[in-house]
Parts: structure tokens; sequence; C-alpha cells
């Protein structure tokens, strides 16, 4: 990936705090909301290239394999950056963690903040 945006860098920062939260919180892998929000997903992306990223998702969530959904999650490369752009473990994000990351995200960059979105 040649060009790298604050949405790219600030979805990094969230999935590595988020992945974090799941292993030091046991929090599952699978759960109903974690499904609801791949069902959710696929309706608002039904497009077949972005069908594979869910695909993926689910096969990993089939396998419950933290460290190889962390891998996957983390890479930087395009597929990482789908996955993380796709992901259900959004269900976790607290509000807080989101500013948090909006902040962290500026700060890195330097650039003004803008917690609107």
């Amino acid at each position: 990936m040649a060009v790298v945006t604050r949405t790219m860098v600030r979805r990094k920062l969230v999935h590595t705090g988020l992945l974090l939260k799941i292993k030091a919180q046991n929090l599952p892998i699978d759960s109903p909301a974690i499904r609801a929000r791949l069902a959710t997903t696929r309706e608002q992306w039904a497009h077949p290239m972005y069908g594979r990223y869910i695909d993926l998702w689910e096969q990993l969530i089939d396998t419950g394999d933290l460290d190889e959904i962390t891998r996957i999650v983390l890479a930087d490369d395009e597929r990482g950056e789908e996955m993380r752009r796709f992901s259900p473990f959004t269900v976790y994000l607290t509000e807080e963690a989101r500013l948090l990351s909006i902040r962290l995200t500026s700060a890195l960059m330097g650039t003004p903040a803008d917690t609107a979105g």
C-alpha cells in the first residue's frame, strides 16, 4: 500500500487495541453480536469483491484462533486493511476508545482531531 490515510492509521490503532482487549478480557471471538455484525456488514457491502473478506472473517471466527486472526488483521497489506475495514470486533469498541483512537491518530499524523467521524 503506497498511501497511508488517517482512516487506515486509526483502523490499525483501533484493531490493535480491540485484539488486546479481547485477549486480556477473554472476550468471545464468536458471539451472537459478532455474527449479527457480520450479517449486517454483508448486507451493506453486497459485492463479491467485499464478500470474500466477510467470508474470511467467518472462517477465522469458526476456527477461534485469535493468534491467526491477529496476524491477518494487523498485517500491513491490502488484505489486512480490508479485514480491519469489515471487522465485526467493533462491537467491543466503546465510544471512549473510539474518541481516543481519533486523538492518537491525529497526534501521530500531526493533524487536527475531528471527533465527528
